[in-house]
């Protein structure tokens, strides 16, 4: 018999912990993209609000969604690690369970990607801080993206720190799995 390894080509790590007021418009913001080819992974990390009630009702909604908890609280890095061991995709794309993304994020990433041959795309985030009333702040990204193969050292480093925007935080960037194969961040 055949057989044939379909890969999903986004795979969305969400960690949670406690952002109930967030979670819901965090989800349904990836579930609205215009670009389908993706998976949904939330790790709860001992949430003790109602945050894990929010997620399941929705991944009853989304079959995309797969939830795993974490039986000890983690932290956030250890979380997003635990999330990259059930990602599938070709990409993968960190999104922290405040942020949302417009409509085409992960479209607009993905062809950037494929235009130009590249294993990292970085795009344009803007920050909303949320005080007696909301401000916009525009962060000085310009859409970077790698055309080139990078060394295990180089991904390191730029995993570290790129262009001066934590590539950890990731929810305007995707990159390839492979570097989270081959690197131990």
């Amino acid at each position: 018999t055949l057989q044939c390894n379909i890969m999903t080509i986004i795979s969305i790590i969400i960690p949670v912990y406690n952002t109930s007021r967030y979670i819901k418009k965090c989800i349904k913001s990836v579930t609205s993209q215009t670009f389908q080819d993706y998976e949904i992974i939330i790790v709860n990390d001992c949430s003790t609000d109602n945050s894990l009630d929010i997620c399941n009702n929705l991944a009853q909604q989304c079959n995309k969604i797969k939830i795993v908890s974490n039986s000890t609280n983690q932290g956030l890095s250890k979380t997003r690690h635990i999330g990259l061991s059930h990602a599938s995709g070709k990409y993968i794309m960190f999104i922290d369970s405040d942020d949302f993304l417009e409509n085409n994020a992960l479209s607009t990433l993905y062809n950037l990607s494929q235009q130009y041959d590249c294993d990292i795309v970085i795009g344009q985030a803007r920050k909303f801080i949320y005080n007696k009333t909301l401000t916009i702040e525009t962060l000085y990204c310009p859409t970077n993206v790698l055309n080139r193969k990078l060394e295990t050292k180089e991904v390191q480093n730029y995993y570290i720190s790129f262009f001066g925007i934590n590539i950890s935080a990731g929810f305007n960037i995707i990159f390839n799995r492979f570097y989270t194969i081959k690197c131990s961040f």
